[in-house]
């Protein structure tokens, strides 16, 4: 009786398992940081929540990709506190255009001004929930990415200058030049990390910006106003910021709870907005 060599036997099975192994369906990865309206924090409007099961968060409690979801207890670990946050809206509206699956990680902190994305300090552990003192938030959400094993970053999604004003106290950045220039180095920090890059699009979303009743802008305009410039040639020369953009008026008002947060619908719409600027960036320079 002829005998079989008990190695090829090992190869053999190795090659039929191996066959039968699909290829893990290549992600589009956004990365989401910011402030509250990143976490999520607002209350509820008519929004679609719904889950769309080829749109997943990073957990960072688990460590592992999860399907994103609202619920009273699944939101908090993935920095989706109430009713979603932009970056998984705007996932949900990219993965409904283009298809494909879609992946977030989300690395956010309410009431944190941009100081804390490029100060050395540490800061409140927003992601794990532990109320520590840990790296600083551009620190925190490197580390998150490399937890997830994110090769590849597609997207980056800052939603943030609420806390940029002198009343906070929290701030040395609160001029219009000086949130200019802060945005200017966090958009050429993120360039330089080898898994982001110069051509990795970055979308700034609007803040809520109300007129009161003797016409006056809100104390944060002017912060609104660096975000519309980013990516215009004329007034924004930073060479970081060429794949950079503000979040695109659609003519869809996005509803607001308070004078820092949108509910969730505003939530909704601002995460349209952000793929139509994508789409923008996309149109102007490539994808």
């Amino acid at each position: 009786m002829k005998r079989s060599h008990p190695m090829l036997c090992v190869f053999a099975i190795v090659l039929l398992a191996s066959s039968c192994l699909k290829p893990e369906e290549p992600a589009f990865t956004i990365l989401g940081i910011g402030q509250s309206n990143m976490v999520g924090a607002s209350t509820f409007g008519q929004a679609d929540l719904s889950r769309n099961e080829n749109v997943e968060v990073w957990n960072p409690k688990l460590s592992r990709w999860v399907v994103g979801e609202i619920s009273e207890s699944f939101p908090k670990l993935t920095g989706m506190n109430s009713g979603g946050n932009i970056a998984w809206f705007a996932a949900k509206e990219y993965q409904r255009r283009y298809g494909g699956k879609v992946r977030v990680v989300i690395d956010a902190c309410g009431g944190r001004p941009i100081d804390d994305w490029l100060n050395e300090l540490g800061t409140i552990d927003c992601v794990m929930k532990t109320n520590k003192i840990t790296d600083n938030r551009f620190l925190s959400a490197m580390k998150q990415l490399q937890a997830a094993n994110v090769r590849q970053v597609d997207l980056v999604i800052f939603a943030q200058g609420e806390s940029n004003n002198n009343k906070t106290g929290r701030s040395q950045i609160n001029t219009f030049e000086e949130y200019r220039d802060a945005v200017g180095e966090l958009v050429a920090r993120l360039a330089r990390e080898p898994n982001i890059g110069n051509k990795t699009p970055f979308i700034m979303t609007e803040l809520v910006d109300v007129t009161n009743a003797k016409g006056e802008r809100s104390p944060q305009s002017h912060r609104n106003d660096v975000i519309s410039n980013l990516g215009n040639e004329t007034v924004d020369t930073n060479p970081y910021t060429r794949t950079a953009r503000a979040t695109v008026d659609n003519g869809e008002y996005p509803p607001n709870n308070d004078l820092h947060h949108w509910n969730t619908k505003g939530l909704e719409v601002m995460g349209k907005r952000v793929i139509d600027a994508l789409e923008e960036v996309y149109q102007d320079v490539g994808r």
